[in-house]
């Protein structure tokens, strides 16, 4: 009996024991994680930077068994990114933990805008760890996945590298347009602009309106670059606006990439000017010598301790293009160097050489003599030293500042300036422009000579000491249709007004035009801008009939593209 009772005894123990160990067992299909930004739920999406994400867990419990089994059960999500720069899945959250009774039943959480995908170009993908709990235990997990895209304006960048070229040569290099986004980006602007004359035409082409997704389109950028007395630097700006599938990106939502055009100074020759001026002499007797080189200035007087701006004129009389390479001066007394020089003096011309003066402190009045010398080189090849050329003495009369002739005291009279040339002028692409400068104020008188886009000019900055008049030819070269050029005194203690001329080119003008594979050619000038625009030139019915059969073409191209963009791929 004592033995039954034992047993019965550890019978029930072995019993009790095994029903202590029947732990919970869950059984689960159809298990689903899945996200989605601004389409449909998927276990992988593509989405755009700086986008909510949805998260939803979808899961059927077939069965479920155990002692243990708790009376909800539940799901939750770890959210992880992966990180470009070090090659590692970073851990970023983790979401509520949602629940629902346990039966035999289909469950589905949905954790709405649970995490933005941001906009730091180093995260491009996200994983959404999804698990089935049963109380703290994991059930199952499944994985969804998110490749972020760029799909903003920033998504477009612009590619221009630096470059060096030849004084007087032209240049084509390649720009690029880059589509870094699934969508197709239509450019409505691209333009490339300028802020020195040193580029004196150029254009863009080659290249279609229409970049797709995951591509690039390449732009020819076409230069001429004009002439430099030394290696001069020019910062181009490369500047692009379109629609990036229906959403409009300016100019400074992509931004500008800029870029820098080294011209060099070779001491090469301008044979578009050497042309216009050989043949205009091949029918008389040609000839360069450096004889035909005459230097002159006037004599100047300035204050002590005070800086000046003496000018001397440089004359060609040969019937060759004369280039300044280098100017020489004295220094006896005053500390005198070269301040400014056109590069070129064209055949039966006049150009200047600006000096800087420094003047020394004196106890009396003291007279300076100085000398100045150049060297260059003739466009047919003819080199001239210091000693070839002609050279020009002046003196320069330094005033003791205390005494009463100093020449603080000359009286300055502004009207007595004066610019005088014509209203408008009409030149084929090149030619001259004569002009008249009075400087009778007492004063030395900077005159700059500017001019508009396409329109260039030679000199640029003219000198007149006071008591002193200049009558010569503006050389002008201009590329677009119609320009201005404007003559800008600047005397110290004056307010002069500015003298401008209107300028009609009538030669042949190629106007930017807004099309497929279209050339826009410019000129180079102060501000010059290279563009694909919409500029339409002419009168009447012809403009007319241009616009209607650009309206036509644009409305099939538009359809033609609308119907191929239909279908795509990630390239």
């Amino acid at each position: 009996m004592n033995f039954s009772l034992k047993a019965l005894a550890i019978l029930a123990v072995i019993l009790l024991l095994a029903g202590g160990a029947y732990a919970c067992s869950i059984s689960t299909s159809s298990f689903q994680t899945e996200v989605r930004g601004t389409g449909d739920y998927s276990t992988a999406i593509t989405a755009d930077n700086s986008t909510d994400i949805d998260i939803k867990i979808s899961f059927t419990v077939d069965s479920y068994s155990g002692s243990d089994c708790p009376t909800n059960i539940s799901a939750q999500s770890k959210v992880y990114r992966y990180n470009n720069d070090t090659s590692n899945w970073e851990y970023v959250r983790t979401t509520s933990s949602k629940s629902q009774e346990l039966s035999n039943d289909t469950y589905v959480f949905v954790w709405n805008n649970e995490f933005n995908t941001g906009s730091n170009s180093k995260y491009t993908r996200y994983r959404i760890d999804g698990n089935i709990l049963s109380g703290s235990t994991i059930v199952d997990s499944e994985s969804a996945y998110i490749d972020v895209e760029n799909n903003s304006c920033s998504g477009i960048n612009l590619v221009a590298n630096n470059f060096t070229i030849n004084e007087g040569a032209t240049s084509t290099r390649t720009l690029r347009v880059e589509n870094n986004t699934n969508k197709e980006f239509s450019i409505s602007t691209l333009s490339v602009l300028l802020s020195s004359p040193v580029i004196r035409s150029g254009s863009t082409s080659g290249y279609d309106n229409v970049v797709s997704s995951f591509s690039y389109e390449p732009v020819n950028l076409y230069l001429d670059a004009g002439f430099v007395s030394s290696n001069t630097t020019t910062t181009l700006k490369f500047q692009v606006a379109g629609y990036l599938g229906n959403n409009y990106c300016s100019i400074s939502a992509i931004g500008t990439k800029n870029f820098d055009v080294t011209v060099q100074n070779t001491g090469t020759t301008d044979n578009y000017d050497d042309t216009y001026y050989d043949d205009y002499y091949d029918s008389y007797s040609s000839s360069s010598a450096c004889a035909d080189i005459n230097l002159s200035a006037s004599n100047t007087s300035m204050d002590e301790s005070t800086e000046g701006k003496p000018v001397v004129n440089i004359t060609n009389n040969s019937t060759k293009r004369f280039e300044i390479l280098e100017v020489k001066t004295t220094d006896n007394g005053i500390d005198l160097s070269n301040y400014y020089n056109d590069k070129y003096v064209y055949p039966d011309q006049v150009s200047d050489i600006i000096l800087r003066a420094i003047s020394p402190s004196v106890t009396s009045d003291k007279v300076y003599t100085n000398t100045v010398w150049v060297r260059g080189v003739f466009s047919d090849g003819r080199s001239c030293s210091f000693d070839a050329t002609g050279r020009t003495t002046f003196t320069t009369t330094v005033f003791d500042a205390s005494a009463t002739n100093s020449a603080l005291s000359i009286p300055l009279n502004c009207s007595n300036f004066s610019i005088s040339t014509m209203p408008s002028a009409s030149i084929k692409n090149y030619g001259t422009i004569p002009f008249t400068i009075n400087n009778s104020s007492g004063k030395r008188a900077d005159v700059y000579i500017e001019s508009t886009s396409g329109t260039t000019t030679t000199p640029t900055l003219i000198s007149i000491p006071g008591a002193s008049s200049i009558s010569r030819d503006l050389a002008v070269n201009i590329t677009a249709q119609n320009g201005q050029i404007t003559f800008r005194p600047v005397i110290d203690g004056c307010s002069l007004a500015s003298k401008s001329i209107a300028v009609t080119n009538t030669g042949e003008v190629v106007l930017a035009q807004g099309q497929n594979n279209a050339s826009n050619t410019i000129g180079g000038a102060l501000a010059g801008l290279f563009a694909l625009g919409n500029n339409i030139s002419g009168l009447g019915l012809v403009v007319l009939a241009i616009i209607i059969i650009i309206i036509i073409v644009g409305i099939v191209a538009s359809n033609e593209s609308k119907k191929s963009a239909q279908v795509w791929e990630k390239k």
